[in-house]
């Protein structure tokens, strides 16, 4: 198909692992929705998908917030795939540390920059993380 070490190739990979991890995360986030608020929604006239995109949606956003943290983690740290998937062209932060292996200082420099962009979105919702690492553990 000729997407091997091609942009769109590692893209594709990465969404097809990241969407049902992101699809069952938000379902829970869904699921404490109650569904009388988005049928008050339908009773005044909007549509189901209205409904939940004016209703539901703004009760979910800490989700969205921390879906997004878990599913950036997991394709910023993805090393297995894209060295499968490339062979020189396409260099993502980990294939770039492994370059560097045995180059100590260097590679400590690169791990701890390449940490920052995590460790800065995880303190811009950190009020919501607390809520998504306990879900599931208490059954209403």
């Amino acid at each position: 198909m000729g997407l091997r070490d091609t942009h769109i190739g590692i893209i594709l990979v990465h969404t097809a692992f990241g969407v049902p991890f992101s699809f069952w995360m938000l379902k829970s986030f869904i699921d404490e929705v109650p569904p009388a608020i988005e049928e008050a929604g339908m009773m005044d006239g909007m549509s189901r998908l209205r409904a939940h995109l004016v209703v539901t949606v703004p009760m979910i956003r800490g989700g969205l917030a921390v879906t997004g943290l878990f599913i950036f983690i997991l394709t910023w740290n993805e090393f297995l795939l894209t060295v499968t998937l490339s062979d020189k062209l396409i260099v993502t932060v980990p294939i770039y540390l492994h370059h560097h292996t045995g180059v100590y200082g260097v590679q400590a420099a690169l791990a701890v920059a390449a940490a920052l962009p995590i460790v800065l979105f995880g303190f811009l919702i950190q009020k919501h993380l607390a809520r998504a690492f306990t879900l599931g553990a208490i059954k209403q």
